[in-house]
């Protein structure tokens, strides 16, 4: 009988202990996984705001969206000289540590060939249906099965594309996916004047418009150092 009682009470103390670890590991999760970004928006009256946002990786996502080695249209007005430098500068350090954190990337490219220096990585989802209106409908499977409810977005054109794609901002924003423009890895498309350069104030007139009609943004540098990076 005793021995009975020893064994017991041996089964209910190994049980409380694994329990005790389970706990002990759930509880170090959103220390590994929860980050905090600063976001930024504008309200209708002009006021800007900050708000210490928290999201979890596990269920968030980087969207490139249309990182093309050319474009369809070769527009030249400077505007591709200003998508290549973005890319160097910007979308190469971004995916660089992006990776090494471990966040879900996803390419969109729309139908083109994607820029040498954002090839996709084994195991990168690259959504990019025959047709560019399916790619919404490739896309939402993915973002179930990975319970992703957060889009981080960098890409080109910040005041085209970005938004309007049935994978950028405003479609996925309509589902109810939270979505954050990384505002300085991103080129809007401003046409050139007869005989002027491209001004600049006006390209950051066009990103800094994302902000009171659709919604938070955050720089490359806030979102690397939430990362820890």
């Amino acid at each position: 009988m005793k021995r009975w009682i020893k064994i017991t009470w041996l089964g209910l103390l190994i049980i409380g202990l694994t329990a005790a670890c389970s706990s002990m590991v759930a509880a170090e999760k959103p220390l590994r996984h929860i980050i905090t970004l600063p976001v930024q928006w504008v309200e209708a009256d002009g006021a800007r705001h900050c708000e210490q946002l928290q999201i979890d990786l596990d269920h968030a996502a980087l969207i490139l969206l249309d990182i093309w080695k050319d474009h369809e249209r070769q527009p030249d007005d400077g505007w591709l000289d200003s998508k290549q430098a973005n890319i160097e500068q910007k979308i190469v350090p971004l995916l660089a540590f992006a990776r090494a954190r471990g966040l879900t990337i996803i390419h969109a490219p729309h139908r083109q060939e994607i820029a040498d220096e954002a090839t996709p990585l084994p195991g990168e989802f690259v959504c990019n249906p025959k047709n560019p209106d399916d790619s919404q409908r490739a896309l939402l499977p993915y973002l179930r099965e990975h319970r992703i409810t957060t889009l981080l977005y960098a890409g080109y054109t910040s005041n085209l594309c970005l938004l309007y794609r049935p994978v950028g901002i405003l479609p996925m924003r309509a589902l109810g996916y939270q979505t954050i423009l990384l505002r300085d890895c991103t080129v809007p498309y401003v046409p050139k004047p007869m005989g002027k350069p491209v001004d600049n104030a006006d390209k950051q007139a066009r990103i800094n418009a994302v902000e009171p009609l659709w919604g938070m943004t955050i720089t490359l540098e806030e979102l690397r150092r939430a990362l820890g990076e």
